[in-house]
């Protein structure tokens, strides 16, 4: 499987890319707005080709996939070319920025008869698919809403902070302006 990968910042070196070398899949190029960003990675990870943008990768490459690692409001244009251009997509949560953006990517999905998965991993975790599980089994009633929190240890993603709000409260850090859903998954 050919892969490429627009946007090479810390989820993609820390989870897209080595995920993809560790299951044989073919990482053959990434995108970034940063060319000497997407050289480093390409080096680091011994992948041949570098764009400085998304329509040349997706002209160029014969790819079979594409992870969308980018800013959240980049994710729209950037999962409907890949789409388009007739690649399988995995993209980065949050999907978009709206409801309205994150349904035109799915009509774009269905339309181009491929895959759109989003990067809600812990609807894959063991935890959450015990709970759905039992959900479905009946054995916790009738669940009608849920509510769930998640400590994160190792800070806030590069750049984040320099496009949301953010403040410090007891110890933990308040984001306004993500959207962020475990919903999907139970």
């Amino acid at each position: 499987m050919r892969i490429g990968i627009i946007g090479t910042g810390g989820i993609a070196k820390t989870a897209h890319i080595p995920q993809y070398i560790a299951a044989g899949a073919d990482v053959v190029a990434v995108m970034n707005r940063t060319r000497e960003r997407g050289e480093a990675v390409a080096e680091q990870f011994g992948i041949e080709r570098v764009y400085d943008t998304v329509e040349e990768m997706l002209e160029t490459e014969r790819l079979d996939a594409v992870s969308v690692c980018t800013p959240n409001a980049l994710h729209k244009q950037q999962v409907i070319a890949a789409l388009e251009a007739g690649c399988h997509v995995l993209c980065e949560k949050p999907p978009a920025i709206s409801a309205e953006e994150a349904n035109e990517m799915l009509a774009a999905a269905r339309r181009a008869e491929r895959t759109l998965h989003y990067g809600f991993h812990y609807r894959h975790r063991s935890d959450t698919q015990l709970l759905k599980r039992m959900i479905d089994a009946g054995e916790l009633g009738h669940v009608y809403a849920a509510t769930a929190l998640a400590l994160r240890r190792r800070g806030i993603p590069d750049g984040v902070c320099s496009r949301i709000k953010s403040c410090r409260v007891a110890g933990l850090y308040s984001i306004s302006g993500c959207i962020c859903s475990i919903s999907p998954s139970i």
